[in-house]
């Protein structure tokens, strides 16, 4: 199975370790399966903000995880079921972006997701 974002984030940035993605608002990630038959997968990942704030996960509308993070780096695990080989799931929040810093276009950021990893969970 794959994982990997599409609309509302700011395009993939990385080091030689990790890998993130921000978003000002809200971002969609697709999770894709082979074969495409119902299936749970553990969706792993880091979130962090520039300050506090709601994240909450909706899959097809409906609220399936929240939490609330800050500047540092908090870890998640959040099962996912894919009923047909593929899901779309939505990374958002409503406290309002902050810019990153003073210069001239800098972005307004809510949150970072860091790290994202797909786990079959053992039976």
């Amino acid at each position: 199975c794959i994982a990997s974002t599409h609309e509302g984030w700011f395009g993939r940035e990385q080091d030689k370790r990790h890998i993130w993605n921000w978003t000002r608002q809200r971002g969609t990630v697709r999770l894709e399966t082979w074969p495409q038959t119902p299936t749970t997968v553990q969706l792993e990942f880091r979130l962090r903000s520039l300050n506090s704030r709601i994240v909450i996960i909706r899959q097809e509308g409906r609220e399936i995880w929240r939490a609330t993070i800050g500047a540092a780096f908090s870890e998640h695990r959040v099962p996912i079921s894919i009923a047909q080989g593929r899901t779309d799931i939505e990374f958002s929040t409503d406290t309002p972006a902050v810019r990153e810093n003073d210069t001239p276009g800098a972005r307004e950021l809510a949150f970072g997701l860091f790290d994202p990893r797909l786990t079959v969970p053992k039976p």
